[in-house]
């Protein structure tokens, strides 16, 4: 059985659309025909962009709710896709055609998300072959959810600071282009002020230098953000710039410490060994220098080193986790002390950024006021003595 995806009307001339399962696109127009709908286009799904990180939240969790109750996987992908509408359910439908394939879970959502980060790939196989699905998939989606609500939470912290950048950024170009052209046309010929002169050639310099820094660091945070998936050099080596800053140095390690720790427990939870979820976790992160560090602890710890030790290697999230590996280890609780080191590392690090972004805004709302007192003082002031002087 494949799935297809079709477009046509019924017998009443009302379009319908849609998808159906059949063994080829003749057999699903003749399954359309005998339903009563005439079939214009029957072709494979496009299903790009729909299996996004939200929708695999939302899928793990009500597919692992529906396994723990005891559903068998193939009937519970039918209860998911029933309830489904638009792509959704094809994406969902597509899912359960490559089971039917006899695919792996991992492999079948994978038709539908290729890239599918590599700790997502890990919990899915580890958990079909510890016979835990059903619990596993409630608890990654769990963990994705977290994730997902810290993005958010940074997203909605820059909101503002965001917006005071693009009104400064509107003021400037404002005075650059408006207002200091025909302030200057109001003096004589030779006679305009040396602050006029140089507040109209600052003016442009200043709003196109920040426009500038303003583009480099998102394309840069947009460069950190993906997956490095061959821990590539260059990638590497921005991230060491990056945290040569004082405020990357306290942010970063936080978040990728959390995001180490939560992958880690989630994989150890499932059956996976420490040894074998080093470099999963590791690639969790976003980041290629953790990625690239976690391989070398893997190679130490398959060695015969303990993992708390050979962590200590993983510079940027070492002094973070070093310690309650240590614990864990000793206790036999790795995975527990790993959840809890997990939610401290991801509390502390929205805490230390909404303290940085709470010096952010009013250093921001200083340089517009500053930009305004710059106009005020060198074109209103000569104004104003040209016109008294006139008088």
């Amino acid at each position: 059985m494949a799935v297809y995806e079709y477009s046509g009307a019924d017998a009443a001339g009302h379009r319908r659309s849609g998808y159906v399962e059949a063994e080829s696109p003749k057999a699903a127009r003749q399954a359309l025909s005998a339903d009563g709908i005439v079939a214009e286009d029957v072709s494979a799904p496009a299903l790009d962009g729909v299996a996004d990180f939200a929708w695999r939240i939302r899928f793990y969790e009500n597919l692992g709710m529906l396994l723990n109750g005891g559903f068998p996987m193939a009937q519970a992908l039918r209860f998911l896709a029933d309830d489904a509408q638009g792509r959704s359910r094809g994406a969902i439908l597509a899912v359960a055609d490559a089971i039917l394939a006899g695919q792996a879970l991992e492999g079948a959502v994978a038709t539908v998300a290729p890239a599918l980060p590599p700790f997502e790939r890990a919990a899915l196989d580890i958990a079909e072959k510890t016979g835990a699905q059903g619990e596993m998939l409630v608890r990654l989606s769990s963990f994705m959810e977290a994730d997902r609500r810290v993005r958010e939470n940074v997203r909605s912290a820059l909101a503002y600071p965001g917006a005071i950048l693009c009104f400064a950024l509107l003021l400037l170009g404002v005075v650059a282009f408006v207002i200091l052209p025909r302030a200057a046309a109001l003096f004589p010929a030779g006679a305009v002020p040396a602050s006029v002169r140089a507040l109209r050639l600052a003016a442009p310099v200043a709003t196109g230098a920040i426009l500038l820094l303003a583009l480099a660091g998102w394309r840069f945070a947009a460069t950190l953000s993906r997956r490095a998936r061959d821990g590539g050099k260059a990638a590497i080596r921005r991230e060491r710039l990056l945290l040569s800053l004082p405020v990357a140095r306290r942010l970063l390690p936080q978040l990728w410490a959390s995001r180490y720790a939560a992958t880690m427990s989630l994989l150890l939870d499932a059956g996976l060994s420490p040894q074998d979820a080093i470099v999963a976790s590791g690639e969790a992160t976003g980041s290629a220098l953790v990625a690239s560090l976690a391989r070398d602890a893997e190679k130490a710890v398959r060695g015969g080193e303990p993992l708390s030790r050979a962590i200590s290697g993983v510079v940027p999230i070492a002094p973070v986790l070093s310690a309650w590996m240590a614990v864990g280890e000793k206790t036999g609780a790795l995975a527990e002390m790993l959840s809890g080191a997990a939610d401290r590392s991801r509390a502390e690090y929205e805490r230390r950024l909404k303290r940085f972004l709470s010096l952010l805004e009013p250093a921001l709302v200083a340089a517009v006021g500053a930009a305004v007192l710059a106009v005020a003082l060198a074109v209103l002031r000569p104004m104003l003595d040209l016109t008294t002087g006139g008088a």
